[in-house]
């Protein structure tokens, strides 16, 4: 009985004392690259847009104890029937996070309106309750790795924080 008492209060501490343990499943889409400059998707933007996704991944699971499923490219691309799609339609992409098996799905985009800076742009996801839970813009001036670095570490310090503030139990 005693074995039985010190799960259940391991558990108890684990789910309560901390929230995000209970809910710590993260998928993280691929950036879509909407470019609207004079000289739109240009190689060097697609592959600098590349790059985010393992960037913001490793991002957060640093320091962090989320256990990041990956996505398969082609479950990304079936669920996708059109650019912006799973962006724009958040029970669609709740549809693709349950297939994942995960709690939190992270749809991204890279916005580029100028040559001079562009935008980091995430959507967070409760894939059990469906709610999107907020949409954060990280402006990027210039397009240096330095630059993309700092935005990535700023938007995953952002994406933390919610899902710290928001524990699955309460959402």
């Amino acid at each position: 009985m005693k074995i039985n008492i010190s799960a259940f209060s391991l558990l108890f501490t684990l789910n309560f004392v901390n929230p995000a343990f209970a809910c710590s499943k993260i998928s993280v889409l691929s950036f879509e690259l909407r470019d609207i400059t004079s000289l739109p998707y240009t190689e060097k933007e697609i592959a600098r847009t590349a790059q985010f996704q393992p960037m913001l991944i490793q991002s957060l699971q640093s320091g962090n104890d989320f256990q990041v499923v990956d996505v398969p490219r082609h479950m990304q691309k079936d669920a996708n029937p059109g650019f912006g799609y799973l962006f724009t339609y958040p029970d669609e992409a709740r549809s693709l996070g349950e297939k994942l098996n995960t709690d939190w799905l992270i749809v991204t985009r890279h916005t580029k309106p100028s040559h001079l800076f562009s935008y980091l742009v995430a959507k967070l996801i409760h894939v059990d309750s469906g709610k999107l839970i907020k949409r954060i813009d990280i402006e990027l001036k210039g397009n240096n790795q330095k630059v993309n670095q700092r935005g990535i570490r700023r938007l995953s310090k952002k994406l933390v924080q919610l899902i710290k503030q928001h524990p699955c139990s309460n959402t």
